[in-house]
């Protein structure tokens, strides 16, 4: 399923609402049920009554902590665990939560550039966009590209990050004014 790229990514739908299911669809694909992970529970509680005491936790929050069944769990200085299924890799949506996990985690990721990159540089965003090309007819033909975008205060520490990515992976740099 995962082909030959080795590894595959998600990220975001892991919240408390109807449309976060990407726990599920994982799982299913594998043919994995789901379960209630009471260590990550357990953490999620302490978390709101730390940092949000204003929030209760309901149904929603706590669907956050039902996990494809037999995953492997790796964690960062957060409540959410990266949940992996064989080579797929579930996080989190929110930015600065992917960069803290994979920085965390980074000895699971032995050989991947990106990373060091990431941590060379703290004060740049990495932003990661795939595109999926369709031919005229609307249909798929299974190859794509993906965008990256690098975002800083420092239009020199950016170009740096740029031209890295550039030599790491190949591409071409696009629109360089709008990234400061």
């Amino acid at each position: 399923m995962v082909g030959p790229t080795g590894y595959v990514f998600t990220t975001g739908g892991i919240g408390p609402t109807h449309d976060d299911i990407t726990y599920e669809s994982v799982a299913k694909a594998f043919g994995r049920g789901v379960e209630l992970h009471e260590p990550t529970l357990v953490a999620m509680e302490k978390n709101l009554k730390e940092n949000y005491p204003h929030l209760v936790m309901n149904e929603g929050l706590k669907r956050m902590a039902v996990l494809p069944v037999d995953c492997k769990l790796l964690h960062a200085s957060g409540w959410t665990p990266i949940a992996v299924v064989e080579n797929v890799y579930i996080l989190p949506g929110i930015p600065s939560m992917v960069t803290d996990m994979l920085t965390c985690n980074e000895e699971h990721f032995v050989g991947v550039p990106i990373h060091r990159v990431i941590k060379e540089h703290p004060n740049v965003v990495l932003g990661s966009y795939v595109n999926l090309s369709e031919d005229k007819t609307g249909v798929r033909d299974l190859s794509f590209n993906t965008r990256l975008t690098v975002e800083g205060r420092d239009e020199t520490e950016v170009k740096q990050v740029g031209d890295k990515l550039i030599e790491l992976f190949g591409g071409s740099l696009a629109n360089p004014s709008s990234a400061v």
